[in-house]
């Protein structure tokens, strides 16, 4: 895998996957012949031989010592959080953050949260592909100029616009991707000398939940949010004759669980891959309840108290032998072999 991410350093690469396979050979040697214990010793010290080498190679790594990346929490907190309110959303290129004083007005990866800003932009692993592809997000966060004018329109299967679904209150536009960016009724412009940013003049209208639209008709008397994992929402309609739509600024991963007065309703993913709840015909008030379970959680916390139960079992029954066998070798222990008649 290395030799493929960079190719250029195939080499170095294959010298130190030769130098894995001759400790590792190594290890096992001294296992064979000299037991656990000493194998233990020299992963010990191959171990801190290793970090010894590599701390220093981190350190001075360009990627991070010339970043030139805020290092101090406070800082961040007092530069960031009160100048960004609201849920933000930054399109910026971090591979092309090479001017000074760049990560003055703007930030990378996962580093929003420590400043105490709400940020849809995060470091992922994992990202929601109709999301992520509607918006052109990479893992790193990073965004095109694309992002901004589909910000501005309304995804398909809706006529809300994705800023209002998103539910965004700023957003932060790199002046090295998009120089001047479009400005909609209803938002204001502030020009810097490596951003702009947008903010909307108003607020949401459920601003205790997560409710970004609903269909037509639909008054919602209350929305609020439990945590990122539950919500409950109390609803009346003019005219219940027509199903209607409730989309929520969540995305639809799989494990939702939408209630209607105890009735499971549809819970799907909708407009750019946000949660879209359907409320039936014929319902003309009630209570939405909102549940998020990871698919498998409880299969797995099972599991996982199972093997605590295990591993428990192998310890006490290791135990056991053990006391036993240094009974049976103590001084003064009748031994019960058969002796060899005397001559």
């Amino acid at each position: 895998m290395s030799g493929a991410l960079e190719p250029d350093r195939f080499r170095s690469n294959a010298f130190g996957l030769l130098v894995v396979v001759v400790l590792t050979a190594l290890a096992l040697g001294v296992f064979f012949v000299g037991g656990i214990r000493w194998l233990a010793t020299v992963l010990a010290l191959g171990t801190a031989l290793v970090v010894a080498v590599q701390a220093p190679a981190f350190v001075t790594s360009p990627g991070f010592a010339t970043a030139g990346l805020p290092s101090s929490v406070p800082e961040l907190r007092e530069r960031f959080a009160e100048r960004y309110p609201g849920v933000v959303f930054q399109v910026a290129d971090l591979d092309s953050t090479e001017q000074p004083g760049v990560w003055q007005d703007m930030l990378p990866g996962g580093m929003y949260p420590a400043a105490g800003v709400t940020s849809i932009n995060a470091y992922t692993g994992i990202g929601y592909a109709p999301f992520s592809d509607l918006l052109c997000l990479n893992y790193t966060s990073t965004s095109c100029a694309d992002a901004v004018p589909r910000l501005w329109r309304a995804p398909e299967g809706t006529d809300v616009p994705l800023a209002d679904l998103l539910r965004l209150d700023t957003v932060v536009v790199q002046r090295s991707v998009l120089d001047a960016p479009r400005v909609p009724a209803g938002w204001r412009v502030e020009r810097g000398e490596q951003v702009t940013v947008l903010r909307r003049d108003f607020t949401s209208p459920w601003p205790a939940g997560t409710l970004a639209a609903a269909s037509p008709g639909v008054r919602v008397v209350s929305d609020v949010a439990g945590g990122d994992r539950a919500e409950r929402l109390r609803f009346e309609r003019a005219t219940a004759d027509e199903p209607a739509t409730l989309v929520f600024s969540r995305l639809a991963w799989p494990g939702y669980r939408a209630e209607l007065d105890g009735a499971v309703v549809p819970a799907r993913s909708g407009p750019g891959g946000l949660l879209e709840v359907e409320l039936p015909p014929g319902t003309r008030a009630g209570e939405l309840r909102l549940t998020f379970t990871p698919p498998g959680m409880n299969k797995g916390l099972a599991a996982a108290a199972l093997g605590v139960v295990l591993a428990g079992a192998v310890g006490v029954a290791h135990a056991r032998r053990g006391r036993r066998d240094d009974s049976r070798g103590a001084p003064g222990a009748t031994s019960t072999a058969p002796t060899a008649p005397q001559p």
